[in-house]
């Protein structure tokens, strides 16, 4: 028989593993390395070095952008008129090849068939790029449209002036 001596030396080791089995999960909770929605806990250090590198990055990223603006000239509206136009032939030559693809259609090989098909898809996704692309260069403000719209605004101020006095 089990004595009372016996009982309460039971009951204290039951409680504190009970209690040790309590801090972890506690500890597990609070102390995880994720917190909800995924995101990692913010880190005094930075292992591969990208957060204190970050400035510096975006800093030559925007040099060679503007690098590769210069290089490109879309402000300059002679330039934007030519690429807009290259984009439009480009656009048709695609659409050309399309039908031109689509004409040629074997369904009599299956791998040529699929093959047919692949080269419809890339084409219709060059039309997409295509596309996208005009719409940047058409977005793009042209030196001509900056001075114009000066130029308009310098007048009106004037006939402003003049219809004051």
């Amino acid at each position: 028989m089990v004595t009372k001596e016996y009982e309460e030396i039971f009951l204290i080791i039951a409680c504190l593993v009970g209690a040790f089995a309590v801090y972890k999960i506690f500890t597990m909770v609070f102390n995880s390395p994720t917190i909800e929605g995924l995101q990692n806990k913010q880190s005094q250090l930075v292992a591969s070095g990208l957060a204190e590198n970050s400035t510096s990055n975006l800093a030559n990223f925007n040099k060679e952008l503007e690098a590769l603006a210069n290089k490109v000239l879309l402000t300059n509206p002679e330039y934007n008129s030519n690429y807009s136009d290259k984009c439009s032939a480009a656009y048709d030559a695609a659409n050309y090849l399309m039908v031109q693809t689509m004409a040629n259609l074997d369904m009599s090989n299956q791998a040529t068939f699929l093959q047919q098909l692949g080269t419809l898809n890339t084409l219709y996704q060059a039309k997409i790029s295509l596309n996208d692309t005009l719409k940047f260069v058409d977005s793009i403000e042209t030196t001509d449209s900056t001075e114009s719209q000066i130029s308009n605004s310098a007048s009106s101020a004037m006939n402003t002036i003049k219809s004051k006095f």
